[in-house]
């Protein structure tokens, strides 16, 4: 392991967008080589207040990947009955092939439209972990 950089968000931020937005969970990292893999560990806590709402989540490199799939990333959330909060992980080795300064991020959006779906309600916290591994 060559580096670790940690991020944290602990500010309730919700969407109701049905586009991809980001949840502010994020890290930056400036791989040594090209040829480095960076391993990202996510934990979101998830929180909806209305019952069978759902949301997606997904990693995203800069503004504009998805490392996830375009439709639901890397999956989704959903509310069984008044308010739910849950919490799930997300993982996934890239290989950016860059040694610029580069950005991971949590992005999501309301698989309901008009339904809000929220990061770090009640007061918990997410993190976000970028491991450098040597290619």
């Amino acid at each position: 392991m060559l580096q670790v950089v940690v991020g944290y968000l602990t500010t309730d931020t919700g969407t109701t967008s049905t586009s991809w937005s980001s949840t502010g969970i994020d890290a930056t990292i400036t791989p040594s080589a090209t040829s480095s893999k960076i391993m990202i560990l996510a934990s979101v806590p998830v929180e909806s207040a209305t019952s069978a709402r759902l949301g997606a989540f997904s990693l995203y490199r800069g503004a504009s990947t998805n490392l996830g799939g375009s439709t639901y990333g890397f999956g989704t959330f959903s509310s069984t009955g008044g308010t739910t909060r849950d919490s799930f992980a997300l993982n996934y080795l890239d290989t950016p092939a860059t040694t610029s300064a580069t950005t991971y991020a949590v992005f999501f959006y309301s698989i309901s439209s008009g339904y809000n779906i929220k990061v770090c309600g009640g007061s918990s916290r997410a993190s976000i972990i970028l491991l450098e591994i040597a290619g």
